[in-house]
């Protein structure tokens, strides 16, 4: 499997004419060998793969990474990998631009010698994006846990409880049922905070005829979920049964229709008519959905504004919001694989409206 993703990569130099390729985020390192630490690097040439790490992470590379040349150094892993790609005669080295920073940058330079360093955008992202397999079952394995989750969670949800006691419990729950951990910190928020999309939770506690907007996700072999879903405590407050349709039938309207060969901003616009028929477009704050993988965010990005257009083999979130100041938010995301014949979706928790 890791030789053809190298194949793939090769295949990249070959077409932007590098004779090494210099792989740094962490991520794209995994992907490429295995490597689940925090301090790898990934060198491709036309002949070798190298891979690179500290002595901290020695053991751990031995039994992780396969198929690669094992570097442990001393040296900062990029000025190491630059004076190793550089060789004696001068050659093209490509490099993450969206992942090196200034100071990478300055001491790969210096390390490169008289080499030219060619910075790339998009390389690895393109390749993760379409994910094999193993990639989607690990996926599918990661909600299963947070659905479980999902399904202890709920008889907790109620008066007195604070947000923060919420994402304490699935944060313990995940790794209880199997996960490797949280893929991100849990998003918990409640009453008029729910109509911030990315609510860190706090102490605040649950009052009777709140929102309660739930949104998390967790890690199997670095492969992560992410769903959100939306909760009422007690009676539910005027107006939301009929928002809470609207943001339904905009997440089942752009199901329906998202497929390979179709642009990402096509699909955005789906949903987003559908809100803005109901009068609540301008409620519609963000994106309609992401890639995920490996990282939570990855390509494509389905917005108005993206230019891709959506292949098969990409699994991505769709996740249509409506967020009202002083009343609360509503967001249903569920994970959808697109195959060959349209599309299949990973998520199984139900999709009514979650009242306690």
């Amino acid at each position: 499997m890791t030789s053809k993703r190298i194949a793939r990569v090769r295949q990249e130099l070959r077409n932007l004419r590098l004779d090494a390729f210099l792989v740094t985020a962490l991520p794209h390192v995994r992907y490429l060998t295995g490597f689940s630490g925090t301090n790898g690097l990934s060198l491709i040439t036309p002949r070798r793969h190298l891979f690179f790490s500290d002595s901290r992470y020695k053991r751990q590379a031995q039994a992780e990474v396969h198929g690669a040349t094992h570097h442990i150094t001393q040296r900062e892993l990029i000025d190491e990998a630059g004076r190793t790609a550089a060789g004696r005669t001068p050659v093209r080295i490509g490099f993450e631009a969206a992942h090196c920073t200034v100071m990478q940058h300055r001491l790969l330079r210096k390390s490169a010698g008289k080499s030219t360093l060619v910075p790339t955008t998009g390389v690895m992202e393109q390749i993760v994006a379409v994910k094999e397999r193993d990639e989607v079952s690990a996926i599918t394995r990661a909600l299963r846990i947070s659905e479980r989750v999902l399904d202890h969670l709920l008889p907790m949800i109620r008066p007195g409880v604070s947000e923060l006691d919420l994402a304490a419990e699935i944060s313990y729950q995940h790794k209880r049922f199997g996960a490797d951990g949280d893929a991100f910190p849990p998003l918990v928020a409640s009453g008029a905070r729910s109509a911030f999309p990315h609510a860190k939770p706090t102490g605040n506690r649950i009052r009777s005829g709140q929102i309660v907007l739930l949104d998390f996700g967790c890690s199997i072999n670095g492969y992560n979920s992410d769903m959100t879903r939306t909760v009422v405590v007690g009676r539910v407050p005027a107006g939301v049964r009929k928002m809470y349709s609207a943001v339904l039938e905009a997440r089942d309207r752009a199901i329906d229709a998202i497929r390979p060969g179709i642009r990402a901003s096509v699909i955005d616009g789906v949903a987003r008519r559908v809100l803005d028929a109901r009068g609540l477009g301008e409620l519609f704050v963000h994106s309609l959905g992401h890639g995920v993988g490996l990282s939570v965010h990855e390509r494509p990005r389905i917005s108005s504004l993206s230019s891709e257009t959506l292949e098969s083999g990409y699994v991505v979130t769709i996740e249509p919001g409506v967020y009202r100041p002083g009343v609360g938010g509503i967001r249903i995301e569920d994970i959808v694989c697109l195959t060959r014949r349209g599309s299949r979706v990973l998520t199984k928790a139900g999709r009514t409206l979650l009242v306690v």
